[in-house]
This record gives C-alpha cells, sequence and structure tokens, in this order.
C-alpha cells in the first residue's frame, strides 16, 4: 500500500477518526495494517550500531566516539546514543581470572548509555549485552577486549565441529552456500573438545616426504584430506606435527 497513509489537513477541517487512525498506523507501522507488521518499537527492540570496545588502561574499557558512525542503542524501548567517548569506571574487575561480560546500561532521564561488567551473560532490563573480555586475576588482557557487534571478521557461516581424523583419508563437509566460500580455515587439534593446543592447518606430509595442500572447495562443500606421511599426515608445520588428532572446518560465505 502506498506510504504514508495519512494525509496533510488544512485549519478548520473536522478530525477525522480515520485520519487519526492512519497517523497511528503510519506511527506503529509505516502505514501497514497491525495483522500484517511488528510495530516500529518491536521491530527496533534489538537495534544497535556502530558499538566498538576498546581497552582503557588501567583495567577499563570504552567506546570510543567516532562523530561519522556515533554509536546507537536501544534498551528496554529506549533510543540511546553517543557524543563522546564512553568509559567504564575503575574497579570494575576483581576475583579469580574469568571471562567478563560488558553491558551498556540505560539510565533514566538520560539519552546516553553507560557501560559496566559482570561475570553473568544475564542482562537485566535496563541493559544490552554487547561484548566480553578476558579478566587473568590481576588484569584484563587487552586483546580479549570484544564487540560482539563491531568486530572485523563475523561468526563462520559454516563450523563442522572437531571430528577425527586419520592417514589418507578423504572427508567432506557440506556446507550448502552454493556459492564459492570466500574464506575457509582448517584447523588441528589433539583433543576432542578443541582443549588442546590448536593449529591452522595449510599442508600436511606425504610419505614421498614434500608437503602438500589438503583442501578443496565447492559451491556446496569443502573436502579436505590427510597426508600419508608418518609424521604429519595431519599436521605439519614449524610448531608441531601428528598423524592423528581432530579437524575443524570454518568457512565464511
Amino acid at each position: 500500500m502506498t506510504y504514508p497513509a495519512s494525509s496533510d489537513v488544512s485549519a478548520g477541517q473536522p478530525t477525522a477518526s480515520a485520519h487519526y487512525n492512519n497517523l497511528r498506523k503510519d506511527a506503529l507501522h509505516l502505514g501497514q495494517a497491525s495483522a500484517d507488521s511488528v510495530n516500529l518499537g518491536t521491530f527496533l527492540s534489538h537495534h544497535i550500531e556502530n558499538v566498538s570496545l576498546v581497552y582503557l588502561a588501567t583495567n577499563r574499557v570504552y567506546c570510543p566516539y567516532i562523530a561519522s558512525r556515533p554509536a546507537r542503542v536501544m534498551i528496554n524501548g529506549y533510543m540511546l546514543g553517543q557524543v563522546a567517548d564512553i568509559e567504564s569506571p575503575s574497579g570494575l574487575f576483581s576475583g579469580a581470572a574469568a571471562t567478563w561480560y560488558i553491558f551498556a546500561n540505560r539510565t533514566p532521564a538520560s539519552v546516553y548509555f553507560s557501560l559496566t561488567v559482570s561475570t553473568s551473560p544475564i542482562e537485566g532490563p535496563d541493559q544490552k549485552l554487547i561484548g566480553q573480555c578476558y579478566w587473568d586475576g590481576t588484569n584484563v588482557i587487552a586483546g580479549s577486549v570484544y564487540s560482539y557487534y563491531n568486530h572485523a571478521l563475523p561468526e563462520p557461516d559454516y563450523d563442522s565441529g572437531w571430528f577425527a581424523v586419520t592417514t589418507a583419508t578423504t572427508y567432506t563437509k557440506t556446507h550448502n552456500f552454493y556459492a564459492l566460500p570466500s574464506r575457509v580455515v582448517l584447523l588441528h587439534n589433539s583433543a576432542a573438545d578443541g582443549s588442546g593446543n590448536t593449529y591452522i592447518v595449510h599442508v600436511v606430509e606425504t610419505a614421498a616426504g614434500p608437503a602438500k595442500d589438503t583442501t578443496k572447495i565447492t559451491t556446496t562443500d569443502v573436502v579436505v584430506r590427510t597426508g600419508n606421511g608418518t609424521s604429519g599426515a595431519t599436521l605439519w608445520n614449524m610448531q608441531a606435527a601428528s598423524s592423528s588428532g581432530y579437524w575443524r572446518v570454518l568457512a565464511w560465505r
């Protein structure tokens, strides 16, 4: 239907219920019937953009302000923004080593959000979970600070999980993108749950000695093959070598 549903009125024109209802329809549903469209508040209830998180010495984090890309967060139905760097208070971290979660918070009578942290990822009614960092018991690890909403590389669109591998074997993992992946990463770990050291696999050892690449991609599959060497058929690099263990395929559209 045509948007907007409402129209201009002239001075002295009598009030009509249809005009009021069309104004309401425009405001809540962009001119659509309520049966066909959630209201704008519901549609935008999880809206968040341009929220970056950066380490701030000592043991603090902040959301940097960029004039051309200011952060915007909807919290509990309230539209909040920023006009300057938003810094977490001092002294928020304590106790044993743990992952800490970072929240944007709404304060009544303010149009800007603030930052707090917690060891629990559970949101309160006036909070939005926006990121995390790692506290080692003494300090926040600077490289562990990141935003769920504004990091450079998104979560993979396909994750095979860890699967056991042996020598001279082909494994086909179906991503079903129906397009070639833009990026594929093959990982190796000695433990089924990924708790051991993780390595990126580029090549594997062959019986003849030289290393060979492992991976083929198609529009639906990632096909990987282990080598047939005795030392590095599943992992062969300057850090470690193995002819067993577990692989994991990550792929991005």
